[in-house]
């Protein structure tokens, strides 16, 4: 997440900041409406999440669909939200949580209570300005105050895309000194109501390159993320399995009907599992795109005897 600017905040409550002109007629029905795609990946809902030069977050929906975030490229100080009230989906708004600060890269918990977030605020009794972990939590109709994720993770100079599993343990890139390739893939316990101390998930996953955004599946069955290859400089996207012995597969690119020539980044599975949303490059930036996620089992690799 590049460096945020400050949002004013406008209207009532602590998400709202404004409503974005220029939205698209009114979306009906699940994912805005949109035709769901095949085998090979689509441009998802190109009028509705138009922010040249690209998007910071690839589309997140909330586990009961009502609810869909992401956050733009050029005014990387913003989150954008939709709601679906029956059937209809809302104009986009701007969100900040109360910040009174940008918030970006949004990552809900799989049972849809709690939403976690970036942003470079400043908390009390610090100096310095970094991305940290934010998160607010379901509250009647709204949500709470947002709070820091405090603890070991908190220590950790950590960048972009983060993911939590359905136990809420957190996989988030690194920066930490030591790790293998600039940005390591760490993964933090969650026990007795509190994170553990991070943890790498060795080299089947962290590479020489950089490897970044990851996705871990609700049920931490599999883990996507992005890599960077140290030579060609190129983010493809990648997979790693859970294997029996609780360790990770070496990871394998999701292949060519997936990778393109360009940066291919941020991988979100949707809340039903059935679709693989991504950032590809598109016109000097990056778009929202979706394939079915129906591949993704076959590229386990097959279990020794």
């Amino acid at each position: 997440m590049r460096r945020m600017t400050r949002i004013a905040a406008v209207g009532c409550g602590i998400v709202v900041a404004c409503v974005l002109a220029g939205d698209a007629q009114a979306r009906k029905g699940a994912y805005l409406g949109e035709t769901p795609p095949g085998d090979l990946p689509k441009r998802f809902a190109p009028d509705v999440i138009t922010t040249p030069p690209g998007i910071h977050s690839a589309p997140l929906f909330s586990p009961d669909g009502a609810v869909l975030l992401w956050s733009p490229m050029a005014r990387m100080a913003e989150t954008r939200m939709l709601k679906r009230v029956g059937d209809t989906w809302s104009e986009a708004r701007v969100v900040d949580f109360g910040m009174g600060q940008g918030v970006g890269e949004p990552f809900f918990a799989p049972d849809g209570q709690r939403l976690y977030f970036l942003s470079l605020k400043v908390p009390a009794g610090d100096s310095t300005e970094r991305e940290r972990i934010w998160y607010v939590d379901r509250d009647g109709g709204g949500w709470s105050a947002p709070r820091l994720l405090t603890g070991p993770v908190a220590s950790h100079p950590l960048h972009w895309q983060f993911s939590v599993a359905a136990n809420r343990n957190l996989y988030f890139t690194s920066e930490a000194p030591g790790v293998r390739g600039e940005q390591d893939i760490y993964m933090a316990r969650y026990e007795d109501g509190r994170y553990l101390a991070p943890r790498d998930l060795g080299p089947n996953v962290n590479s020489d390159g950089i490897d970044l955004c990851p996705f871990i599946a609700p049920d931490e069955s599999y883990l996507l993320f992005a890599r960077r290859n140290a030579a060609t400089r190129k983010c493809d996207l990648f997979v790693s399995f859970r294997d029996d012995a609780g360790g990770w597969t070496r990871a394998v690119p999701l292949g060519d009907h997936i990778n393109t020539d360009g940066n291919d980044l941020c991988p979100i599975v949707s809340p039903d599992g059935k679709y693989l949303f991504y950032m590809p490059p598109v016109e000097g930036g990056y778009g929202a795109w979706w394939v079915s996620a129906s591949f993704i089992p076959t590229l386990r690799p097959a279990r020794k005897s």
